[in-house]
């Protein structure tokens, strides 16, 4: 009977930090979602007020950037519109 309470709260711990990871992921998404959509518009504004549209940290959306960059994504400053944009990558072979 104690195993299958040990057990049981194990697989509930389990469960309750699954759902919490998952979460944690979903609202990450979303967030990186929708900066993309604001970069699409050109609408992200300065770091400072992209972390407030965003509910994180300065850093974290500088990691967030960064992470996008190395994940291939040719994301820039624009100065001219105030917002960060994103490059459209261009094909080599679309050049021939």
């Amino acid at each position: 009977m104690c195993l299958w309470k040990c057990n049981n709260k194990t697989s509930n711990t389990n469960y309750l930090l699954t759902n919490l990871l998952t979460m944690e992921r979903y609202v990450f998404l979303r967030r990186m979602f929708y900066f993309l959509e604001l970069c699409a518009k050109k609408k992200t504004g300065s770091r400072r007020d992209l972390a407030d549209r965003l509910e994180m940290s300065e850093s974290a959306v500088k990691r967030m950037i960064i992470d996008l960059r190395d994940a291939g994504m040719q994301i820039e400053y624009d100065f001219n519109s105030r917002s960060y944009v994103r490059q459209e990558a261009v094909n080599e072979w679309e050049r021939v």
